[in-house]
Formats: structure tokens, C-alpha cells, sequence
């Protein structure tokens, strides 16, 4: 039994519809919506502007996330911010809080041609994770 969803977001939009069908899918589990700041990315660590900006853009996006189960009728929902590799950080919180489920988006912003192509961060999830992910 589905019991705890992670569910990490950056904020644009792209999981929304993984975040309703888990909704929908299992209402009674607890919900932990989780942003990394993926401090690996190139001046994080040097300015402080950056960073401010990449917390600020975290913020937005587990309030997006908590909004939108709230609107599906979801009141049992953690949020958190993390800072690290994303797909790291991803694994090492859903061992953290013994989640029985990572749901995360297909695909990626810098999809092209293909609507389906994984992104880097979900690649690494599935690749290394134990605990089932849905996308």
C-alpha cells in the first residue's frame, strides 16, 4: 500500500499532471513535496544574488505543488527544500522519510523534437533508486 509520495518539483509546471494523478490515485497517503537547489550548477556557491534567486524560484514551486494537491482536495502535505545534486538529494529524502513512492515527471524543459525525452535527474533517480518511481 502506497503510503508516502515524494514528489519533487521545480516549479514550471511540467509535473502538474503527475501531481493530480497521484492525487486522485492514492488521496488517504501523506505527501512531501520537495525543490532542490541544485548547488553543483556553476556560480551558486560564489554569489549569494544566485542563490537568493534559486531559493526564491524553490519557494514558488513547493507552494505550487502544496496548492495544487490542496485543490484535489490533499491536506496532508510536507514540504521541503533542499540543496545539493538533485538526484541525490531526491533518493537520500525519500529513504529519509521511508517513502513508498517518487513521482516524477517524464520529461524534460530542454526537450526538443521528442515530448518523452527523460531529463538527467530522473534518469540518475530510475537509475539508482530502490524505491519505486512513477513518471
Amino acid at each position: 500500500m502506497i503510503k508516502k509520495i515524494v514528489i519533487p518539483t521545480d516549479g514550471y509546471g511540467l509535473e502538474d499532471h503527475v501531481i493530480r494523478y497521484v492525487a486522485r490515485a492514492f488521496p488517504f497517503a501523506d505527501f512531501h513535496v520537495i525543490s532542490v537547489i541544485n548547488t553543483y550548477e556553476r556560480g551558486v556557491q560564489l554569489t549569494t544574488l544566485l542563490y537568493k534567486e534559486m531559493k526564491e524560484s524553490a519557494e514558488k514551486a513547493i507552494s505550487r505543488g502544496k496548492r495544487l494537491l490542496e485543490s484535489e482536495g490533499i491536506h496532508n502535505v510536507k514540504t521541503r527544500i533542499l540543496e545539493g545534486l538533485p538526484s541525490r538529494k531526491i533518493i537520500e529524502y525519500a529513504k529519509s522519510v521511508d517513502a513508498d513512492l517518487i513521482a516524477l515527471r517524464v520529461y524534460s524543459r530542454k526537450a526538443t523534437a521528442s515530448a518523452q525525452r527523460m531529463g538527467s535527474t530522473v534518469k540518475s533517480v530510475l537509475k539508482r533508486c530502490s524505491i519505486p518511481v512513477l513518471t
